[in-house]
């Protein structure tokens, strides 16, 4: 263990202190085999699950596990028959199905690998990564164009996969001929990961230690101005680990330091998805997408956000703004009553409920949204200023002119301060 970081060396010890006084111990071999695979010690970890199934063969996580190795360690056939026995002990559980079909594409049975994605996909319809690798098998089967049409039937595509979505897009596209097509789709997805979410596999990231002082080393490296180069580094940990959620954290923190929002958005969305509970994280996640561009991602992170916590007001002020950015203003009305329902009113809300009056162009809804906004912030640049434009509709000129003078006093910089006084002078038309 020389040159193993010492946090490392005593965890193992401890470990391996308690195979040796229980050996017989099927648990015991398992949490030390997981010490060495969170490490990615992957002989030494399959070994570990080998001893484990042996001494109780009645544990599909054990099973599982042994599996993953197996794979990893490039022995394809016996990971399909540890699988095996996960079938028999736990036929529902979705990503050993995933993971039966890459590994059955590894092993060029592409017909046999779109059957277990099929079924990982009927277990869990969110599971976008199954639907992917079922086209995945239909490429690789030489079928392009089933494959094309699948993905123009698939929705709901995880933010975290939207890259490897385009990558098999730009190589459906690419066996048909249609090369001028394919090509941005393949730009959009250079460097995709194929990853999914995997909650048997969480019990390992929690076990890892000694990447600490690398991780606090990139967030330092982050605050102190140099977030590209924090960026190569946690390249380096994905690489070696794909599967924890704090080097994505960081790494999404790094590049939306340095500008690259469809790349944080990436990472975020990944760290999120290896991280389920974390709420700061999934915000984070749909603030990324805000910034990328990508009012369709952050729609459906707002709506995940709200499946894990019905009360979180941001994730409903999320939701009802990307609704009214993908332009659905009709819909904003059901996002507001939904958040009311959770007894949830805030200026966001209301100011968004305000805009959505005005797209519909009803000028006495949008006053009186304006209006309660202000009622919670007399303060709201946005609420004065939706204010001011609906009071103008309905030519209610002084209390237009009322909330212009307030604008100019709160926001002297509010993009709509100047169209406002000209809409004023010209006599209230806007």
């Amino acid at each position: 263990m020389a040159g193993y970081d010492t946090a490392l060396v005593e965890a193992l010890e401890e470990a391996r202190g308690v195979v040796l006084a229980s050996p017989g111990d099927a648990a015991s071999w398992v949490d030390l085999g997981m010490l060495f695979e969170a490490h990615l010690q992957l002989e030494l970890a399959e070994s570990c699950y080998g001893e484990a199934v042996r001494l109780d063969g009645s544990a599909p996580r054990s099973w599982y596990r042994l599996a993953a190795m197996r794979g990893k360690n490039g022995r394809v056939a016996e990971a399909l028959d540890a699988l095996a026995r996960v079938e028999e002990l736990e036929p529902g559980y979705a990503p050993a199905w995933r993971r039966k079909g890459w590994l059955l594409l590894a092993d060029g049975r592409p017909g046999e690998a779109g059957a277990a994605f099929e079924r990982a996909a009927s277990i869990d319809p969110t599971d976008s990564v199954a639907q992917l690798g079922r086209v995945e098998s239909e490429l690789e089967a030489g079928d392009a164009v089933a494959a094309l049409a699948r993905l123009d039937r698939l929705e709901g595509i995880a933010p975290s996969s939207q890259a490897f979505y385009h990558r098999l897009r730009g190589r459906a596209l690419s066996g048909l001929g249609r090369f001028e097509e394919a090509e941005p789709e393949l730009a959009r997805g250079r460097g995709a990961r194929v990853g999914g979410a995997d909650p048997w596999m969480r019990e390992v990231n929690a076990l890892k230690v000694g990447e600490s002082a690398i991780l606090l080393r990139a967030e330092r490296m982050i605050e102190g101005g140099q977030a590209a180069a924090a960026v190569e580094l946690l390249r380096g940990l994905e690489a070696r680990d794909p599967d924890d959620p704090r080097v994505f954290k960081r790494k999404g923190r790094a590049l939306a330091r340095v500008g690259d929002w469809p790349g944080a958005a990436v990472a975020l969305s990944r760290a999120s998805e290896l991280d389920p509970a974390d709420r700061g994280l999934a915000l984070a996640s749909a603030s990324a997408m805000v910034n990328a561009g990508d009012g369709e991602g952050a729609l459906l992170a707002a709506n995940r956000l709200l499946e894990i916590d019905p009360g979180f007001a941001d994730a409903h002020e999320l939701r009802a703004e990307m609704l009214l950015v993908l332009g659905k203003p009709a819909q904003v009305s059901g996002a507001i009553e939904a958040a009311g329902e959770q007894g949830i009113e805030t200026v966001g809300l209301a100011v968004t409920a305000g805009k959505a009056a005005l797209e519909l162009e009803d000028f006495g809804g949008a006053r009186v949204a304006f209006e309660r906004a202000l009622e919670l912030d007399e303060g709201s640049s946005d609420a004065l200023a939706g204010r001011a434009l609906s009071c103008l509709e309905l030519g209610a000129r002084e209390a237009a002119a009322s909330s212009v003078a307030s604008l100019r006093s709160v926001d002297p910089d509010h993009p709509l301060l100047g169209v406002l006084e000209e809409a004023l002078a010209a006599g209230g038309e806007r």
